[in-house]
């Protein structure tokens, strides 16, 4: 058949004989067996991709029949959450996995009609096999397996989550009650920022008496990269009569606080017009927020940061500043894996994590992309600068400080672009580079 390659047929013959049974021919029948085997080879390769994709999930995955909730598999991030093995697995159903109080919860959720896809079921606990409890969140699809109807789940374990959720749920109520029970700073200033009034709240809080405040000027208190918002402000409440936000003062000392104020402008106040204020102290509770946002921007295997910090820092680039970005992906890793086991795959990657970590500047970024593949992302950096750093890495290389193969590329951003398009431009200087040739050694670009 022109124009659609290969096929396979099932022949059939049969011989013709005349009335003497002599042969005088074939008759011959076939069938065009090509689209059948090709989607039975569509199919075996969709299967093991399935396959491969629930035992290397890094999420716990559980597969579970529909009526009896007996669990028919797990994969292996699975058994590392919960503590059993895959054969002790096999002898539970969904009620093994959770504290007996929750039996009547899942009874009567199941009970119930479910759509095919459950996105993100948020509320429930899980039971370890030691007899520990787990906040988790599940996504849970229906599929046919062998003739029935089984749901696939995937477990997020968010119970570090829900601890620090909780803890600073606490942090908030006592601040609230300190608030309420008449603990707040307040202070008042004209419109020089020059103070009128301070409480001994606001006075304990810098770590002065009220005496030696009142004649300051609270920009005395503003640390200096944050004097243009000071004055900024001041313009502000004038003109709009009303401002909040979140502040950073210095104590006494040098000690950075950060306040969340609440402020109103009284223009026919008397004898002047003046700005009353109102603030508690939120360090502890900023503090805070800024650790689950760092936490929420690591990789959880390796510390290094991941994609979610890329994105919180390309919204914060601005027209004229400067990064780099170096590529760095190791070589025949996949292959490591498979012959050594995962464990130790995991320490590999936990080393070139720690090693580009020690050969890099104070204020650079290791970032895992995935799988195997980092990036070093170096703000306001120079072509030299970059060119340096990826000396390091080649030379810590030559030094054996670390035992695995690795290319890399290497960028500058370019007019405006966005830190995506620095990244795909040192993406290709590494491919360039490993099309050219693979080694122990770190190899750079020419630029």
């Amino acid at each position: 058949m022109p124009g659609r390659g290969r096929h396979t047929f099932e022949l059939d013959r049969l011989p013709l004989r005349d009335a003497r049974g002599r042969p005088f021919g074939t008759l011959g029948c076939g069938r065009d067996l090509t689209d059948m085997l090709e989607a039975q080879a569509a199919r075996a390769e969709r299967d093991a991709l399935q396959r491969a994709l629930f035992a290397h999930n890094p999420l716990p995955v559980l597969i579970y029949d529909e009526t009896s909730l007996r669990i028919l598999d797990v994969n292996a991030a699975a058994t590392r959450l919960y503590g059993w093995t895959r054969d002790e697995f096999l002898g539970l159903d969904l009620y093994g996995i959770r504290p007996v109080e929750e039996a009547e919860r899942l009874r009567a959720y199941v009970s119930q009609p479910r759509p095919d896809h459950v996105a993100c079921v948020q509320g429930w606990r899980h039971r370890r096999k030691d007899g520990t409890l787990l906040d988790v969140e599940i996504t849970s699809t229906r599929v046919e397996r062998d003739g029935r109807a089984v749901r696939i789940a995937i477990v997020r374990d968010v119970t570090e989550e829900r601890r620090q959720q909780r803890a600073l749920g606490d942090i908030e109520r006592r601040y609230r009650d300190l608030v309420e029970a008449g603990l707040g700073m307040i202070w008042s200033h004209d419109l020089e920022g020059r103070l009128l009034m301070v409480n001994t709240a606001m006075a304990q809080a810098l770590g002065h008496t009220a005496a030696e405040l009142v004649g300051r000027n609270l920009v005395d208190f503003v640390p200096e990269q944050g004097r243009q918002a000071f004055y900024e402000y001041l313009m502000r409440i004038r003109n709009l009569r009303r401002d909040a936000g979140v502040v950073q003062v210095l104590a006494r000392g040098g000690e950075r606080r950060v306040w969340q104020y609440r402020n109103v402008y009284y223009a026919d106040g008397d004898p002047q017009p003046y700005v009353l204020g109102s603030a508690q102290d939120i360090t502890l509770r900023y503090h805070y927020e800024l650790r689950l946002r760092e936490q929420n921007q690591k990789d959880a295997l390796t510390g290094a940061y991941n994609r979610r910090y890329l994105e919180h820092f390309a919204a914060r680039a601005t027209p004229g500043q400067r990064w780099g970005c170096i590529v760095v992906d190791l070589d025949h890793f996949k292959h490591y894996n498979d012959t050594y086991g995962h464990e130790k795959g995991d320490e590999i990657l936990l080393g070139i994590t720690r090693f580009l970590q020690q050969n890099s500047r104070a204020g650079d970024a290791v970032v895992r992309l995935g799988g195997d593949e980092f990036l070093i992302l170096l703000p306001d950096a120079s072509t030299a600068v970059v060119r340096e750093v990826a000396g390091r890495l080649r030379e810590g290389v030559a030094r054996n400080e670390i035992c695995v193969d690795f290319s890399m590329g290497w960028a500058v951003r370019q007019d405006d672009e966005p830190v995506e398009a620095t990244i795909r431009r040192a993406d290709q200087s590494l491919i360039q580079v490993r099309a050219a040739t693979r080694g122990r050694e770190a190899r750079m670009p020419r630029h």
